[in-house]
């Protein structure tokens, strides 16, 4: 198990017509599955850091519509505190 939920990083890859191009700083969602909504118990049970593998790690793989925009005027530290907030 790779620990960790939260982070923050650049797209260093993408598929045609992607959401998000190379070089676009994006966060992850602690939840993938949760898109909108009230959450639910399965949407919850998926989460980065167990039972998904987390974060701590130099490279991550996330679907583009479970990331958002990091917000430019916060720090790396800051946007990465994000998800689980």
């Amino acid at each position: 198990l790779t620990p960790c939920s939260d982070a923050v990083g650049v797209v260093v890859a993408a598929g045609d017509g992607a959401r998000y191009p190379v070089g676009t700083r994006v966060i992850p969602a602690f939840a993938p599955q949760w898109r909108s909504g009230r959450p639910t118990k399965a949407a919850m049970r998926d989460t980065l850091g167990g039972p998904l593998p987390g974060t701590l790690s130099s490279h991550l793989c996330v679907q583009a519509d479970a990331c958002v925009l990091a917000p430019a005027h916060l720090g790396d530290g800051e946007a990465a505190s994000l998800p689980c907030a």
